[in-house]
């Protein structure tokens, strides 16, 4: 988060992003990741090559808001 705050948010979106690496590789089972926070948005960016989807929450919520205003 420091590095948020202090406008490193490319070195921020890295640092999430090599986290999720992480995990993914700690834990072989993981099916998706979910980016909850719209901080994290850009650590999608570091994660094209991953082999499970990665999903932003706020993303989601911009394509379900424009789903309800068409119809």
């Amino acid at each position: 988060w420091p590095l948020f705050e202090a406008g490193q948010t490319a070195a921020f979106s890295r640092a999430i992003a090599a986290r999720i690496r992480q995990a993914l590789s700690e834990t072989p089972d993981i099916s998706a990741v979910v980016l909850a926070q719209a901080s994290m948005m850009g650590a999608a960016d570091y994660l094209v090559d991953v082999t499970v989807p990665v999903l932003s929450s706020p993303q989601l919520a911009v394509d379900r808001a424009m789903e309800i205003a068409r119809s």
